[in-house]
């Protein structure tokens, strides 16, 4: 579906391993998460994704073992361990408090997800801050997509997703922290475009799955992917102490001289506003095909690239 610029096939196949956070001039320390998706099957599928947890909040690129989870879609605590995150299933959850005086790590129990989904998709990601990694679990049920976080330390917050449009329906890709919430913010592909797949982002919050918004107070969505003449992707950058995001752009006439931009976002709560003004710069094929591959790709740690 997607075509890259005319870049060397060893360029391309490391700038995708090197995806991960990183600063305004396009480097990348953080490998991105591969995501599994299972076939059809009961809540007891246990196949789980691999992805990282992000600075701060443990190990990155850390992999639950397979067949490892409950029936709710979550890690237990011996894979959480495996996993290899600092701190795992021994670390207490974080103390940020939600309703009713629960802290993180008691949100309410989960049922388990129900017998006959279909097109089961599953990663992990540290989602509540307590170093350890939790479930991001998405299926079908008859015409409905549901999205689900299943805490390693039990529950955890669930919600329907509608408008999912893309070829492979609703599609985990882990999570990083955008810095909107203590854990990482979700991230799964919701719908495609002619050439792009197009991704959103959910956070919890108080024992809630919220679907972060746009500027405009829309549901949020990123498209990636391209043609020889046009890439769209997203990076992930530490600037101030802070975590921006910053929304690619690269356009071309003729598949040689690209015109690069990059607009930074951050995320204010559940909704993404402007983090300064867009910089654009020109790029050239194949001389600068390392920088300009990241114009059509995710580069945040713990974020799998789509398929």
């Amino acid at each position: 579906m997607r075509r890259l610029p005319p870049l060397a096939a060893a360029l391309a196949l490391a700038a995708v391993l090197a995806a991960g956070c990183s600063d305004d001039d396009g480097g990348s320390d953080d490998a991105g998460a591969p995501r599994t998706t299972s076939a059809p099957a009961s809540g007891t599928d246990g196949s789980t994704g691999t992805g990282g947890v992000d600075a701060g909040a443990g190990a990155g690129g850390t992999t639950a073992a397979p067949g490892a989870t409950d029936a709710t879609g979550a890690p237990s605590p011996d894979a959480t361990a495996a996993a290899g995150g600092a701190g795992a299933a021994t670390t207490a959850p974080g103390s940020r408090v939600l309703p009713d005086g629960a802290t993180a790590g008691t949100c309410p129990a989960l049922p388990p997800i129900p017998e006959g989904t279909q097109d089961v998709s599953r990663d992990v990601g540290d989602f509540d801050a307590d170093r350890s990694l939790d479930a991001l679990v998405a299926w079908r049920q008859g015409g409905t997509w549901r999205l689900r976080v299943a805490l390693s330390t039990g529950g955890g917050a669930e919600v329907e997703v509608p408008g999912v449009t893309s070829e492979h329906g609703l599609v985990t890709l882990g999570g990083t922290n955008l810095g909107g919430s203590p854990g990482a913010e979700a991230f799964a592909v919701v719908s495609q475009g002619a050439a792009t797949t197009n991704v959103g982002v959910w956070a919890l919050e108080a024992c809630q799955l919220v679907r972060v918004l746009g500027a405009d107070g829309q549901p949020a969505e990123f498209p990636v992917g391209g043609t020889v003449l046009n890439g769209s992707g997203l990076r992930c950058a530490e600037v101030g102490g802070g975590v921006q995001l910053n929304v690619l752009s690269a356009r071309s006439q003729d598949g040689t001289t690209f015109t690069a931009s990059s607009r930074p976002l951050r995320l204010e709560g559940n909704r993404f506003v402007d983090a300064g003004p867009p910089a654009e710069r020109t790029l050239t094929a194949p001389e600068d095909d390392g920088p300009l591959s990241e114009y059509f790709r995710i580069s945040c740690g713990g974020v799998a690239e789509p398929s």
